[in-house]
Order: C-alpha cells, then structure tokens, then sequence
C-alpha cells in the first residue's frame, strides 16, 4: 500500500508541475479554485468514506470515535480563526 501512496504523490507533484510549466509560473484564481476543490474533496472522501467508518469498527462501544472526531472539528475551527487574525 505503501507504494501506491508514494504513487499517488508523485503523480499529484507532475500534475502540479505541469499545470505550473502550462501556465508559464503565475496560477490564475481558477486554477488555485479548481486545485483547492479537488484536493479538499478527496478528503472529505477519505474521511467520510474510509477513516470515520474504519474508526467505528475499531470501537465498537464508541468510547472513543465521536469525542475525537468533535476534538477535531474543534481544533480546526480554533486554528481556522486564529489564522484569520
């Protein structure tokens, strides 16, 4: 699995550097739009579809799973706007 992880990185690397060489190096507020909406879908993907549901195998009396996951919303929200300071 490994491996098809460093996979996926390299190709993530050649599609941006390909679409930085096409774009002659200044990325339009598209281009940012469209890469930042791809990215944060496959995450929402392998959260929602993969690392919550594997989390709640792995604790079935959810001793665990839903406090961690509102802890990371929590943690998010806090460095969102401390961010925007």
């Amino acid at each position: 699995w490994v491996l098809f992880t460093a996979l996926a990185e390299l190709l993530g690397a050649l599609f941006s550097y390909i679409v930085l060489v096409a774009s002659d190096g200044s990325i339009s507020d598209v281009v940012y739009g469209v890469m930042y909406a791809m990215t944060s879908g496959i995450m929402a993907f392998l959260s929602l579809g993969e690392l919550i549901p594997k989390a709640v195998r792995y604790d079935p009396k959810d001793e665990y799973t839903t406090k961690c996951i509102f802890l990371g919303i929590a943690l998010m929200m806090v460095s969102v706007a401390l961010f925007s300071l």
